[in-house]
């Protein structure tokens, strides 16, 4: 029995449609249906949003340089140009793969995580095992990312929300991984501020050095720049 479903095609209201594979054996009720369409087209109009303020190094806002700085630990008043580029051109990136019309999205259980990427560390004819429990290979991005993965008691817990921002930066954090290439060093929680995953051990905030390919960084940063006025 296949893992996931084939794929139904799902109309987000901003964008070309995707499609939604679910996970064998769990039940994906209408109103759940909506809440993945939801988050997917409010992740598209989030990142949408951040490329627009991230036109130009020296057109940018207080708040943004306020948001960039808590995300990624640049100087307060901006990054240098080449960091602002590499940051600039992953959320290109995101933005690009996420609209594509061959975007697939998987909802089911992940085993105690928001969402997830399958990676292969070599990827290529002799590529090792996937660094992730899902070893479906039907659709690899360049560099070895699989589809994004988005568990569904976690949608179903924050669909109550007035403000949808948590599952919109998962899926966010996520398409990072597979479309710009991110690692998770370091994962921000609203509770405890930054924590070490991969990275090394830091004092107050992370170095820049690797929150700019962190994936929580690109995540959190899009959904405060779009959804909160302060900082």
């Amino acid at each position: 029995m296949a893992k996931w479903t084939s794929g139904e095609t799902m109309t987000p209201g901003k964008g070309n449609p995707f499609k939604l594979r679910v996970r064998t054996g769990t039940d994906v009720s209408p109103e759940m249906t909506n809440q993945i369409t939801t988050t997917v087209s409010a992740a598209r109009i989030a990142v949408e949003w951040t490329v627009g303020k991230l036109s130009a190094l020296n057109a940018l806002e207080p708040y943004t340089k306020a948001c960039l700085t808590r995300a990624f630990n640049t100087p307060a008043g901006g990054p240098d140009q080449a960091t602002f580029e590499l940051i600039k051109t992953k959320y290109v990136k995101i933005q690009n793969g996420i609209a594509d019309a061959d975007l697939a999205v998987k909802v089911g259980p992940l085993n105690d995580a928001n969402g997830s990427v399958a990676f292969y560390p070599n990827p290529g004819p002799n590529k090792l095992p996937a660094l992730e429990w899902d070893t479906d290979t039907s659709s690899w991005a360049p560099g070895g990312y699989g589809q994004i993965k988005i568990d569904f008691d976690y949608l179903k817990k924050r669909s109550h929300e007035t403000k949808f921002y948590r599952p919109v930066k998962t899926f966010i954090h996520e398409a990072s991984h597979r479309f710009a290439s991110t690692a998770d060093f370091y994962y921000y929680t609203e509770k405890s501020g930054w924590e070490a995953e991969d990275g090394p051990a830091f004092q107050g905030t992370p170095d820049l050095e690797w929150l700019k390919d962190n994936a929580d960084s690109y995540g959190w940063f899009a959904v405060w720049l779009y959804y909160f006025a302060t900082v």
